[in-house]
C-alpha cells in the first residue's frame, strides 16, 4: 500500500511539473487594405504594393483615391523569446462583375524574423501586392473583398 501511494505521489508531482499549453490567439490590429483606386487601363497586369515601411506604390494603371494601409496583427500564447514563423495564402480578391484582383507576395514586417517576448506575444505588419487581371477587361465599380490565411508556428 506504501509503494502505491508513494508512486501516486510522484505521478502527480511529475504531472504538475509538466508545463501547460496555452491557447495562441491572432489578433488583427488593423486589416491589411489596398485603399480606394481606379483602374483606368487593364491592358496589361498591373500592381499596387504595400511596402514594408508603411506606403506604398503603384503601377501607372492605378489611380490612387485613398492611400493602402498595411495590416498589424498580435499573437499571443506562444512560448517565450522564441522565433516564430508567418506563413500566408496567397488568394484572389472578389467584387461585382467578373474580374478579381490576385493577392500576391504577402510577408511580415520585420521580414520573417518575429520574436516573442518574455510573455510570448510578438506583433507584426503584413504587406503584400495587388495585382490586376491585364485582361483588357473594366472592372466594375464597388468593394473587392477576399481572406488569407496565416499560419504561425514556433
Amino acid at each position: 500500500m506504501g509503494r502505491v501511494f508513494i508512486y501516486s505521489l510522484l505521478l502527480l508531482a511529475w504531472a504538475l511539473s509538466i508545463p501547460q499549453a496555452k491557447s495562441q490567439t491572432i489578433t488583427e490590429n488593423q486589416p491589411l487594405s489596398f485603399g480606394t483606386f481606379a483602374i483606368v487601363n487593364n491592358g496589361s497586369v498591373s500592381r499596387l504594393r504595400v511596402l514594408n515601411n508603411g506606403s506604398y506604390n503603384a503601377d501607372p494603371a492605378f489611380m490612387i483615391i485613398s492611400p493602402p494601409q498595411r495590416g498589424s496583427y498580435t499573437v499571443t500564447g506562444y512560448p517565450p523569446n522564441r522565433r516564430l514563423t508567418v506563413t500566408f495564402t496567397n488568394t484572389y480578391l472578389n467584387g461585382p462583375g467578373a474580374t478579381t484582383f490576385r493577392l500576391r507576395n504577402l510577408g511580415t514586417v520585420p521580414n520573417n524574423n518575429i520574436r516573442t517576448n518574455a510573455l510570448g506575444e510578438a506583433s507584426f505588419f503584413v504587406v503584400g501586392t495587388l495585382e490586376s487581371t491585364g485582361s483588357g477587361i473594366v472592372y466594375s465599380n464597388g468593394r473587392h473583398s477576399g481572406n488569407y490565411t496565416i499560419d504561425v508556428t514556433n
